[in-house]
C-alpha cells in the first residue's frame, strides 16, 4: 500500500550519488517505467506514472505524470488523471508534439492501446481514446526520432489470449512479437510495422530505446514463456534506416 518514488543525484559522473529524497507524495502505489522521464522543451521535467490505492489483488491504475520546474528539485503531480476500464490505464510512454503538447501511449486491460493528450505540459490530461493498434497489457516505448522527427513506438502487437481464446482470460500475453511502427503525423495515424523480435512462445518485452549518431539501440527483456522467471536483459542495435526500409 505504499510504494513511492526517489530521486538521488550525482554531481560526478555517476561515480557516487546522494540521499534519496521521496518526490512522490506518500500513500499508494507509485510506479514509473525505464527510460520514460524526459525535458520539455520549456525546460519542465516530465515523468510519466502510474497510481493504485493497492497493488494485487483488486489494484485499478490511473495515469499522470510527476513534473518538475527547477531542474528537479521539486516536483508535483498532474492535477487530473487518465482513466479505463478494467485495470485501467498502465505505464504512460509520453513525447513532446511539435506544438509543445504531449502524447501519451497507455498499457490497457482493453485489447488496445490508448492514446490521451495534454496541452498544459502534463499538468491535466484529456480523456482516453482507443486507437487501432492491438496490445496484450505490456509496457510500450514512444520516441522521436532525431534525424527524420517521426514518431516510433515500440509494443508488442498482438491480440491478448482473452480476445483470442474462449478458454482464456489472460490479458497479460502473449508478448511476441515485439514491433515498431512510425508515425509521420504526430502519432495521429501508424506504419511501416516492422518486428524487432518474433518468436514463437518467447516473451520480448518492456522496451527502451536510445539514438546515438546514425544507431538505434532497443533494449527489452526476454525469456519463454515455459521459463518466464528466468529472464535476461538484450540488446540489439540498427541503422535508424532500418525502421524505414
Amino acid at each position: 500500500r505504499d510504494l513511492s518514488v526517489y530521486l538521488k543525484r550525482s554531481s560526478d559522473e555517476c561515480e557516487t550519488w546522494s540521499e534519496p529524497v521521496r518526490i512522490s507524495p506518500p500513500g499508494g502505489i507509485n510506479f514509473t517505467n525505464a527510460d520514460h522521464i524526459f525535458q520539455h522543451r520549456s525546460g519542465r521535467i516530465i515523468l510519466p506514472s502510474f497510481w493504485s490505492a493497492v497493488y494485487g489483488a483488486g489494484d485499478h491504475y490511473v495515469a499522470s505524470c510527476f513534473y518538475s520546474d527547477d531542474e528537479g528539485r521539486s516536483w508535483h503531480r498532474s492535477r487530473t488523471a487518465v482513466d479505463l476500464p478494467k485495470r485501467g490505464a498502465e505505464e504512460p510512454s509520453i513525447v513532446e508534439l511539435r506544438d509543445g503538447t504531449l502524447l501519451a501511449m497507455l498499457r490497457t486491460t482493453l485489447g488496445r492501446i490508448y492514446q490521451a493528450k495534454s496541452d498544459d505540459r502534463g499538468e491535466t490530461w484529456s480523456a482516453a481514446e482507443e486507437t487501432p493498434l492491438n496490445s496484450p497489457s505490456a509496457a510500450n516505448c514512444l520516441k522521436r526520432i532525431p534525424s527524420t522527427g517521426d514518431l516510433v513506438f515500440l509494443w508488442n502487437n498482438a491480440v491478448p489470449r482473452a480476445l483470442s481464446d474462449p478458454t482464456s482470460n489472460n490479458f497479460h500475453y502473449p508478448r511476441n512479437p515485439l514491433t515498431a511502427a512510425i508515425s509521420q503525423d504526430e502519432g495521429r495515424t501508424w506504419g511501416r510495422f516492422k518486428n524487432i523480435v518474433e518468436e514463437q512462445g518467447g516473451i520480448s518485452a518492456y522496451p527502451s530505446l536510445t539514438f546515438t549518431g546514425d544507431e538505434a539501440l532497443v533494449t527489452y527483456y526476454h525469456t519463454s514463456e515455459a521459463a518466464a522467471p528466468d529472464c535476461d536483459s538484450r540488446l540489439m542495435i540498427f541503422p535508424t534506416d532500418w525502421f524505414y526500409t
